[in-house]
């Protein structure tokens, strides 16, 4: 059975990193390459229903290129507002987000696959009306009343917003949502950003998705009072996520079955009719789900070495799987070199592709596919465990038999 604590993890982490995602996409802004105007500088600014600015983030797109500064729509509950910038590299299939407030970055892979899979939520509009023609920052716009449904962890919400849409663009310059919040494209300065806007800072310390944004909570393990985890676990899949209401005061160790934790977040998040009970219900059985397959600690990544070989000597500093991944930490005396010419040396005459490899300073990955699944070595920072390492690494492998 699993624990509360386990499951409210589960469900906060999907819905967190969902938020994050479309946050750092505004109207999927991978779209926006190859575009007529694909190479531009513009102001994003988020207007709540009362009309007041509440965040202005600042975008710098290229073709293959795209940097966000700023938290798009604000600091949002559980998330104190950080100074924030997003990276992502087409070319290196790499996204980074850098948290300039507290001196900590988070790389992962830019999986286009994956990030199809999850645009999928986003399903074709299912209405759209033309209401008019106008002009939003110098450009001309048709004005559009636009329907569409939008489907995470099991529950489908349907949103009618109105966009004004450029033929210059992909996304769109204007968008109202039913509330009347308003999300609006200003100061466009058409041509490339300079080359210095996409260079990425030095000095800061690697750490999971929640930890860079700013949230600021313990890693649990199930059974433990404690705020910090000293097995090292990835905050990524095990993120001790602070809920809203009594969650965090319940005993992690408390286990409650289906119609237990529905009366809990019934009674966190008030009353909700049938339909909404019913989808809940279903989310929250898929976290369930989710919660009893996810594994942390020694032998946590058995596995993965029936897949790809262990480098002789160099230590495991902290493991975890989570359906469809496994992800090590690793400690060695070798250099980022060394590391990546021993994969490559072992996998490809297996019939693992090279898919790119990029080292700049010492720091750097290296990506190998097989059919479904992908390998991603990269550097990491010292995650304070000791042992006299001179350099950290991690193994990431995803694929859908995993």
């Amino acid at each position: 059975m699993c624990t509360l604590r386990q499951i409210i993890k589960v469900v906060w982490l999907l819905f967190v990193c969902g938020m994050i995602m479309y946050a750092a996409l505004p109207s999927n802004a991978l779209a926006l390459f190859g575009k007529k105007i694909d190479s531009f500088t513009a102001d994003q600014v988020d207007i709540n229903p009362s009309g007041k600015v509440i965040s202005t983030s600042t975008l710098y797109i290229t073709p293959d290129k795209l940097r966000i500064d700023g938290m798009p729509g604000g600091a949002q509950e559980g998330i104190p507002e950080q100074d924030i910038s997003m990276f992502m590299f087409k070319k290196k299939n790499q996204y980074y987000i850098y948290n300039h407030t507290k001196k900590l970055f988070h790389q992962s892979v830019l999986d286009e696959e994956q990030m199809n899979q999850q645009l999928k939520n986003f399903q074709d509009a299912e209405t759209q009306e033309v209401i008019g023609k106008e002009k939003v920052s110098g450009y001309k716009c048709t004005v559009k009343r636009v329907t569409t449904a939008f489907t995470m962890m099991g529950m489908t919400t349907t949103t009618t917003m109105t966009v004004w849409q450029s033929d210059q663009f992909e996304m769109p310059l204007r968008t109202r949502m039913e509330n009347g919040s308003i999300t609006e494209i200003r100061n466009i300065k058409k041509g490339a950003p300079k080359k210095k806007v996409f260079k990425l800072p030095k000095g800061y310390q690697e750490v999971g998705m929640m930890q860079v944004m700013g949230m600021d909570f313990g890693s649990f393990q199930p059974g433990s009072s404690q705020g910090h985890d000293t097995q090292g676990i990835d905050s990524d899949a095990a993120a001790g996520i602070q809920p809203p209401g009594n969650f965090g005061q319940q005993d992690s160790a408390q286990n409650m079955d289906l119609n237990q934790m529905m009366e809990a977040v019934q009674q966190a998040m008030g009353d909700m009719d049938p339909e909404q009970a019913a989808q809940m219900q279903q989310a929250m059985q898929q976290a369930m789900n989710m919660a009893g397959q996810i594994k942390e600690g020694p032998g946590a990544a058995d596995g993965l070495w029936q897949l790809i070989p262990k480098r002789p000597k160099d230590k495991i500093v902290s493991e975890t799987y989570t359906p469809n991944t496994y992800h090590v930490t690793m400690g060695t005396q070798s250099s980022l070199d060394q590391v990546f010419s021993f994969y490559e040396k072992k996998l490809i005459p297996k019939g693992w592709q090279d898919g790119g490899r990029f080292t700049q300073g010492g720091s750097g990955h290296f990506m190998l596919t097989r059919t479904t699944r992908q390998v991603m070595i990269s550097s990491t920072g010292d995650p304070g465990t000791g042992g006299g390492y001179k350099l950290f690494y991690n193994i990431q492998m995803t694929g859908p038999d995993i």
